[in-house]
């Protein structure tokens, strides 16, 4: 979960695990680095279904530990809420008088703290990686890493936070190789990131079980690697606003469960758009290394008839080796 309280009030109150999972994302979204942070009492009764009775000593804890601060507000007749030390209603100018006004009393759970985030925790072998673009889907994709590490999975996420002494590209990619489940949420950018690309071929070349979260608006597939759209997928629907019961429930149902049997093979498609990111070069040294392709020459061939000469020698039985050699250093 984001909040370490969450996790105590768990352990607590293992009975009400589902609306304090709730009640700490709600939370963590109302978070604002310079501490504006705010959201309504209300809007976390709604969210949770919790009682009065079972929210207030929840949010009093949160407030004791210091994760948060309770502040009521007086709601204007204009629709806006406002401090009680204000005079006056900043949108409208009407008179803040309070309770002789009769103005209802809104409570405001406002100022969160920074949600944890532990970069020395990133697994190399991680259960879950979850490939995604920040300026697109990065609530999405922090709630994700809240909710399946809170059912003890291990799970990779990008927060450009990187251990100190590792090398980012490198510290992604092998842990998109190592992955037993590779989470891409496709969204509108998601294809503009070279590194996404790289995260995604290096995790079918590997074989980690694929899903597809999309999120409108979705982009249009490159022709570079278009092969993604071959059904080896479990594909489901996300919003940017952040992770749903029901989406959680249905990635979880899928980490669960072993890979079916019979979907399509995309280790090949992956090993070629590998290739078509080296250099003729490159492809040379690959050759070296590659015992069935030790006596051919590339001499004189362009690029696309190495690769194309790659794979057509490459068998099924030699794919794992050509695999192996693809792999991030």
């Amino acid at each position: 979960m984001y909040y370490s309280e969450s996790e105590r009030l768990t352990e607590q109150q293992p009975e009400s695990r589902a609306s304090i999972h709730v009640l700490d994302r709600e939370l963590a979204h109302a978070y604002h680095p310079q501490g504006y942070g705010r959201v309504t009492y209300a809007r976390l009764r709604a969210r949770t279904q919790l009682t009065p009775e079972h929210l207030d000593p929840l949010l009093n804890a949160y407030i004791k530990a210091g994760e948060v601060d309770l502040l009521d507000q007086w709601a204007c007749e204009c629709g806006e809420n406002h401090d009680p030390d204000e005079a006056e209603c900043a949108d409208c100018g009407a008179p803040q008088s309070g309770e002789d006004a009769g103005l209802r009393v809104v409570r405001v759970i406002r100022r969160p703290s920074e949600p944890a985030f532990d970069p020395d925790r990133q697994p190399t072998n991680p259960d879950v990686f979850v490939s995604y673009r920040r300026q697109d889907t990065s609530v999405l994709a922090t709630d994700l890493y809240y909710a399946l590490t809170g059912h003890e999975y291990s799970v990779f996420l990008d927060r450009g936070e990187i251990a100190v002494g590792a090398e980012p590209a490198r510290t992604y990619l092998r842990a998109a190789s190592n992955s037993r489940t590779f989470i891409a949420l496709v969204s509108e950018n998601y294809f503009e990131s070279g590194i996404c690309k790289l995260e995604l071929a290096h995790a079918a070349r590997a074989g980690s079980r694929l899903v597809r979260v999309n999120v409108p608006p979705l982009p249009n597939i490159p022709a570079d690697i278009a092969w993604i759209n071959i059904p080896n997928w479990h594909s489901v629907e996300g919003s940017p606003a952040g992770l749903s019961r029901e989406l959680e429930e249905s990635l979880l149902a899928v980490i669960r469960t072993p890979p079916r049997a019979g979907v399509a093979d995309l280790r090949r498609d992956a090993c070629r758009y590998l290739m078509e990111q080296r250099t003729p070069s490159q492809l040379e040294q690959l050759r070296g290394r590659l015992p069935w392709m030790r006596e051919y020459s590339f001499m004189g061939m362009s690029k696309p008839q190495i690769i194309n000469t790659i794979n057509a020698e490459t068998s099924d039985v030699d794919l794992p080796r050509l695999c192996d050699v693809l792999a991030p250093d």
